[in-house]
């Protein structure tokens, strides 16, 4: 008889032993189930974030390449006016003729100046308002101002491709500040007024002016200027390129 009860207690302990490692298992595989659940979510929020980050990058490439035809046009617009003056140099015969062609290509060239980035742009139209009056007082010859005319152009070519970094006046909300400005080429440019805040130029359907940045972007500007302080003009960077040319039609 005793050993009987022995045999029952003994599966009695034994069913509780099994029972309770049943318990145990159950409440890990809980556990299990809730960490695959919790890491796919996190997964899930991650492919999410990535495919909005390729989104966003996919909107700036396109941005990028429009940006570039544009570049392209106006570069094509400027050679042209070069090609065409060259025509009208070489059919010139006095020195009125060649000053009056020359008076027009530099008009030409203000006129593009005027519609292009904001960078250095009031000292750039005051290099072609001094030669075109040098050469209406006659205080420039034609032929002496046929070499400039030609510099002037050379720079506004080597400006749409050229990234700098320079100080110059700007214009923010009707208020005028003395402002570090790096040139993005005709992309447009940013601008750090004494750390304080930062911006760029937005164009907007063709007229260009300058725009205070949010907190975010101000960020990834200071990076570009840290950058270009440190001499290193390659890296990555989150800039506001739709903001930058809002509204522009080719």
């Amino acid at each position: 008889m005793a050993r009987v009860y022995f045999l029952i207690f003994f599966a009695f302990i034994s069913y509780s032993s099994f029972s309770n490692n049943l318990v145990d298992k159950a409440e890990a595989l809980a556990t299990l189930r809730e960490e695959v659940e919790s890491i796919r979510s996190e997964l899930t929020d991650k492919e999410d974030l990535y495919r909005q980050r390729l989104k966003a990058f996919s909107l700036e490439e396109s941005e990028l390449h429009l940006q570039l035809k544009r570049l392209q046009l106006k570069k094509k617009e400027v050679l042209d006016g070069l090609a065409t003056t060259k025509v009208q140099l070489k059919q010139s015969s006095s020195g009125d003729e060649l000053a009056s062609v020359l008076l027009e290509a530099s008009n030409q060239l203000a006129n593009y100046v005027t519609s292009s980035t904001l960078f250095q742009r009031a000292d750039r139209l005051k290099a072609i308002g001094d030669f075109r009056a040098k050469l209406k007082a006659k205080e420039l010859s034609a032929e002496q101002g046929l070499p400039l005319l030609w510099s002037l152009f050379e720079d506004e070519l080597r400006l749409s491709r050229q990234n700098s970094l320079q100080q110059q006046e700007i214009e923010v909300n009707d208020e005028s500040y003395l402002a570090e400005v790096i040139n993005l080429g005709n992309v447009g440019a940013l601008f750090n007024v004494n750390k304080e805040f930062y911006g760029y130029s937005q164009n907007n359907r063709g007229r260009w002016v300058w725009v205070r940045a949010e907190s975010l972007a101000s960020a990834e500007i200071e990076k570009v200027f840290d950058s270009f302080r440190n001499s290193k003009r390659f890296g990555e960077f989150s800039l506001p390129l739709n903001s930058m040319n809002t509204g522009i039609s080719l």
